[in-house]
């Protein structure tokens, strides 16, 4: 139980690098856990395999968001996109709510409405714009966030729940989306009343 605590007290305290950190974390659990020099490897090598097929994509998806912030928000595409945006960005109370309403579910699959993917880039060239307020653009994509947070079946913790109950993770995308939807809605009256 004490495992985790490991890394975390060497980077944390004595400042030792991440990686050096999780081996030290990975050698103690060995040696405190394992009966036989060849069980420990045995488990070594069943854990880094499930941890690469479990993280991988986790890790390849946290790096393509990257490289997907810097391409939407590089100064050629801001030049391309932002003569669409000011047509279609909405400037009235009314039409924002409207507006992110309805765009609330492209917030699934790491879509322009998710800060966790394209929409990082979105809404800093909408921010850029000067039509809306920060705080009316970020309380629009925090409202379309309640659809991803829970439904999106690309997020690591659905992913993980929906195999170890054995369903489909888009079968609970399908039937959570009526109900996350109507709480995006929601928070964007809200954010419309609080921020527009």
């Amino acid at each position: 139980m004490v495992t985790p605590l490991i890394p975390i007290i060497l980077v944390a305290v004595f400042k030792v690098p991440v990686c050096p950190a999780f081996m030290a974390g990975i050698i103690w659990i060995l040696v405190f856990t394992s009966k036989s020099f060849s069980k420990a490897m045995n488990t070594l090598v069943k854990t880094c395999y499930d941890g690469i097929t479990d993280g991988g994509p986790a890790i390849i998806l946290m790096i393509g968001i990257g490289i997907l912030y810097l391409a939407v928000t590089h100064s050629m595409v801001k030049e391309v996109l932002n003569p669409f945006l000011l047509a279609v960005v909405p400037s009235s109370r009314i039409g924002y709510i409207i507006f992110f309403s309805l765009l609330a579910p492209l917030s699934l699959y790491r879509g322009p409405m998710n800060l966790f993917g394209l929409g990082s880039g979105i809404a800093a060239l909408v921010i850029g714009l000067g039509t809306l307020s920060p705080l009316a653009v970020m309380g629009a994509f925090l409202a379309a966030e309640r659809i991803q947070g829970c439904g999106d079946p690309t997020n690591t913790q659905n992913v993980w729940t929906a195999n170890f109950a054995e369903v489909d993770v888009n079968g609970i995308t399908k039937k959570l989306l009526p109900y996350l939807w109507a709480v995006a809605v929601i928070g964007v009256v809200v954010s419309a009343f609080i921020y527009f």
